[in-house]
């Protein structure tokens, strides 16, 4: 989590002001636990992060994949019946 907080201020100090963030399976949802990367972040790193953002005055913008992408929850068993497999 340092080396994004550290990423966050070197953005700020090129005056950088908007951080665009693909979480994919990094996201901790609460509801798909499973889904979760081992290495993802926490829900304190997600609130460390955005605070670290507001602090340098920068605007995050997640980003969520659509429904084509999103092959990190797709390989669940739980999610195989929506694969279209031609």
């Amino acid at each position: 989590m340092s080396y994004v907080k550290e990423t966050i201020e070197r953005l700020a100090h090129l005056r950088i002001n908007t951080l665009l963030i693909e979480y994919e399976d990094q996201f901790p949802y609460q509801n798909l636990p499973y889904i979760h990367h081992p290495n993802g972040f926490t829900q304190q790193d997600i609130r460390e992060m955005l605070a670290t953002a507001e602090q340098f005055g920068m605007e995050v913008i997640p980003f969520i994949q659509s429904l084509g992408h999103v092959d990190f929850v797709l390989k669940h068993d739980a999610y195989g019946i929506y694969v279209k497999m031609d």
